[in-house]
């Protein structure tokens, strides 16, 4: 292995392959360069030897493929990549977040500090995403937290926060932790989505749903809802049940069987 000056740097010639015909001429080689500045270069050599009159005419062509520029271009890829996923989490109002479990360093998106309540230039510690997070909600949370990393799960949660002003969201977080070889948790990966509205929207069914149940149940008529497709009652209400002497449960259960009590009650 042969080593010479380049510039500042080291250059170590690590292969050198010589390129020879069937007659044994050497008609170029192929060598893999080294320099100590950490560009690890290929050098494709081809040399066209002549002989005429004893003289050597040498024509020496080559290809320079530097690891540099794959590095780069390798790079290249990683910042496009992360500006995709960065304008995709913005689009979808998803937080990201990242915890070093052995410096305890802790980093958050934009997005993130905004679904906390908090200024996108602002700092935001893990100390303070738990101290957040509703005194009913923080210790099922942090309980479900280690459960993943211990199981080598996927972790999930929907839970409260409180914002400085005392309002009151709701997040959906996710997460997950990366291992070392040695099975030890060394990174966590969440991302937060403040998921306020639909929880609204969702108790507002509820109050609905109850509201329709209780006016049906205090009913005179008889009310049921039948399914044509499965055959069976998804829905009657009370006053069939004190009419008829069958429970509710009975009555679900009875299917198209109670199409023909009802007709015979309706027509008797």
């Amino acid at each position: 292995m042969a080593t010479q000056a380049r510039g500042e740097t080291s250059l170590k010639i690590v292969l050198i392959i010589g390129l020879t015909l069937l007659n044994g001429a050497t008609v170029g080689l192929l060598g893999w360069l080294f320099w100590q500045d950490g560009v690890l270069a290929g050098m494709v050599g081809i040399g066209l030897v002549a002989i005429q009159c004893g003289v050597q005419q040498f024509l020496h062509c080559r290809e320079h493929i530097s690891d540099r520029q794959r590095i780069e271009e390798t790079e290249a890829a990683l910042r496009l990549s992360e500006q995709q996923l960065k304008v995709a989490l913005q689009a979808s109002k998803l937080g990201s977040w990242q915890l070093d479990l052995k410096t305890n360093e802790f980093s958050s998106s934009e997005q993130c500090k905004t679904n906390f309540g908090l200024s996108p230039d602002s700092d935001l510690s893990y100390g303070q995403l738990i101290e957040q997070i509703h005194p009913d909600d923080r210790a099922n949370v942090q309980e479900s937290l280690q459960r993943a990393i211990e199981q080598h799960t996927d972790y999930e949660a929907e839970h409260r926060i409180i914002l400085a002003d005392g309002a009151i969201r709701w997040i959906l977080s996710r997460g997950a932790a990366i291992y070392e070889p040695d099975v030890s948790p060394s990174q966590l990966f969440g991302v937060s989505l403040d998921i306020t509205d639909r929880k609204h929207v969702e108790a507002e069914l509820r109050q609905s749903q109850r509201f329709t149940e209780q006016v049906t149940n205090d009913s005179p008529q008889l009310l049921y809802i039948f399914d044509l497709t499965t055959q069976r009652n998804v829905y009657v209400n009370r006053q069939i049940a004190t009419i008829l002497g069958y429970t509710l449960e009975q009555l679900e259960q009875e299917g198209a069987q109670f199409l023909q009590i009802d007709y015979i009650l309706m027509n008797s």
